[in-house]
């Protein structure tokens, strides 16, 4: 008895954790920065463009005039943004804009496999959407997210007030500071890509990469042939800090020549504000300071999209 009442006791103590962390400041930030819905995503008739990406995209779109809605989720690769705009086919009316935003390093990816990556997919998928969907997986990652939580579990005693990354303005520090800021996400890239460095390094063992996503990319091409929507590849923006990590040469063979050649072919509209001045020298526009738009730098970002849609046609209506 005395065993029976500890293992209940064990329990209780592990539920009550469990619900202090889904309801943790943490837990809830956290939601909001991988864009996971929470309720039912309403899909309005006035709905004009529909975005997909990973974190970059993530804090790039923002719909004041509520005629869009994001599929980006923080972070997603290419598989997901097929999946889910799939997934939500048949929420899209024809001629609808669909957006695939590229960060530059997502065909080097084939899939993010960790479950604090994949967790959220749990939320919004059918499991056969989802690469080697695990029940117990959904159980963890549904009902029981305390226990992938690893050292963040500590929110569900210590539940101190943390600001959302959505809600954060501007980056207030010194150039130093930013070309530090920057370094240190390459230095992250090239250790995950295994890069000798970001101007000339030799991309051979991703071309199996490049080759997938390509097929991917094909596949959302037709998708969106099928449906009748307006695809439209977009390259977003990235301070001047952050651009001077990257040789163009470098570029061209690890990004621009993977889709490039996919965009001419089927008469695809790439839109590109990597270089686009006004991001260049204004790090109030990003949050981190080099690559994740603030507020204020989304709807700069907006309104610079929207009236490039309108001027290539895409956008119907009055000019934004």
């Amino acid at each position: 008895m005395i065993v029976l009442g500890i293992l209940c006791l064990i329990i209780m103590v592990f539920i009550l954790l469990n619900y202090r962390y889904k309801n943790s400041f943490y837990y809830q930030n956290l939601v909001e920065f991988e864009n996971r819905p929470v309720r039912k995503i309403y899909w309005s008739d006035k709905i004009k463009m529909v975005n997909l990406g990973s974190v970059h995209a993530r804090f790039a779109f923002q719909y004041f005039k509520n005629e869009g809605v994001s599929l980006a989720r923080a972070p997603q690769s290419l598989y997901y943004d097929i999946q889910l705009l799939e997934n939500y086919s048949k929420h899209i009316p024809r001629d609808t804009i669909v957006v695939a935003f590229f960060p530059i390093f997502l065909f080097a990816l084939k899939n993010y496999t960790s479950l604090n990556q994949i967790a959220k997919y749990y939320y919004e998928l059918p499991k056969d959407r989802i690469e080697k969907y695990s029940l117990l997986k959904y159980i963890i990652a549904v009902k029981y997210p305390i226990l992938y939580a690893g050292k963040k579990a500590i929110y569900s005693i210590v539940n101190r007030k943390i600001d959302s990354e959505w809600s954060y303005q501007k980056c207030v520090v010194s150039e130093e500071r930013l070309k530090k800021i920057a370094q240190e996400h390459c230095d992250v890239w090239k250790k995950q890509f295994q890069l000798e460095n970001l101007t000339d390094a030799d991309t051979t063992h991703l071309i199996p990469c490049f080759e997938y996503n390509r097929k991917l990319l094909e596949r959302l091409v037709d998708k969106c042939k099928a449906q009748g929507w307006k695809l439209v590849f977009v390259t977003g923006p990235m301070a001047r800090q952050m651009n001077e990590m990257f040789s163009e040469k470098f570029l061209q063979n690890f990004y621009y020549s993977n889709f490039q050649d996919i965009a001419e072919k089927n008469n695809v509209l790439h839109l590109d504000y990597r270089l686009d001045d006004t991001f260049q020298d204004d790090n109030n526009l990003f949050w981190n300071g080099v690559d994740w738009l603030s507020e204020t730098g989304r709807r700069v970002f907006m309104e610079k999209l929207e009236n490039d849609l309108y001027k290539n046609g895409y956008w119907e209506g009055d000019q934004p």
